[in-house]
């Protein structure tokens, strides 16, 4: 609808997306704009659709719009490593707009749910002291990271929230202990 600062009739010149969207306009360079508009349209009936929400995101030096990219693709195949940089990161720019990407990871299968309930009886890890055990460290800790970005960046939902009140009463200790102080607001050196 916009091309070179003119616009043209929505009739014939609009775009349907079925979903959700992402929309990236590149000023190719750092441009001061006064403003940003987007016309939005809705549709009544069995076909129709609504504008849930909007968001406008800016990044001077690209490296933000670079983290979501990369935390969206990864996935439980991914080491370690690459969901704590992502989440160590986000963290540190502390912008709460990205709370929802973190969200999104910890929905994506086999990423979150490996905290341990007390009960009669604690699961047993087998072969706990070969792969095994680095295998179930690997994912707890991975949980523990994105979570603990998530609440400290505001939270989504409640979920960061909700897997750091069940590692807080894990009965592995290291754990338990990292989420209550991330519950409790106290940081300790990373």
């Amino acid at each position: 609808m916009l091309a070179d600062g003119k616009w043209s009739a929505p009739e014939n010149q609009s775009v349907q997306f079925d979903g959700d969207v992402s929309i990236v306009m590149d000023l190719g360079a750092v441009i001061d704009l006064r403003e940003v508009s987007a016309a939005v349209f809705e549709r009544r009936g069995s076909k129709g659709f609504v504008t849930g929400s909007m968001r406008v995101r800016v990044s001077d030096d690209r490296q933000q719009w670079t983290l979501i990219k990369k935390a969206r693709v990864l996935d439980v195949n991914h080491e370690f490593s690459h969901f704590r940089a992502v989440a160590m990161a986000l963290e540190a720019l502390g912008d709460r707009s990205t709370a929802p990407v973190l969200a999104e990871l910890l929905a994506k299968e086999g990423v979150a749910g490996h905290s341990i309930s007390m009960g009669p009886d604690i699961p047993v890890v087998p072969k706990y002291a070969n792969t095994e055990g680095d295998k179930e460290r690997t994912k707890t800790l991975r949980e523990l990271a994105l979570a603990r970005a998530l609440y400290r960046l505001g939270d989504f939902n409640g979920i960061g929230e909700r897997i750091l009140k069940a590692y807080a009463n894990d009965p592995r200790g290291a754990y338990a202990a990292h989420a209550g102080m991330v519950l409790d607001g106290k940081r300790e050196q990373e």
